[in-house]
């Protein structure tokens, strides 16, 4: 299995140029899994101690506007994390996509450190500690 791993800057002009390389590199590889850091999409909004609703809805748009292009990744599986709205509740939640399944939530952030850089707790709610297994397939 051929695994590709790619952290996106926190600049929002350099998102569409990573993207960009991001593909032809998948692609030149054979990559058959993309794994990608936490919430990638936008800058990261854990990193301030003060919640702000503004930019939590502002990273869930670039994330669903990214979430229209993963076919552009061709058949691969995509593993990566994003920030969601669940029953009224801001969650981190990990998810695989592929073309034929979609997007799969795996999992919402369990442990929240609230440290200097990483507010998480002030930013979303725990999840309920599951990490149950999923069915996807590569290539």
């Amino acid at each position: 299995m051929k695994v590709t791993v790619c952290q996106f800057p926190d600049d929002l002009q350099l998102i569409e140029p990573t993207w960009q390389r991001l593909i032809t590199h998948v692609k030149e590889m054979g990559s058959e899994l993309v794994v990608l850091g936490e919430m990638p999409f936008y800058p990261w909004p854990a990193g301030s101690d003060t919640y702000d609703d503004q930019v939590w809805e502002a990273a869930i748009q670039a994330q669903h506007a990214m979430e229209s292009r993963f076919h552009e990744l061709g058949d691969v599986v995509l593993a990566s994390s994003r920030p969601v709205v669940i029953e009224g509740v801001n969650r981190h939640e990990a998810f695989v996509w592929d073309k034929t399944s979609g997007i799969q939530a795996v999992h919402h952030k369990y442990y929240l450190p609230e440290e200097p850089d990483f507010w998480e707790a002030t930013w979303y709610g725990r999840g309920d500690k599951s990490f149950e297994p999923i069915q996807t397939r590569v290539g």
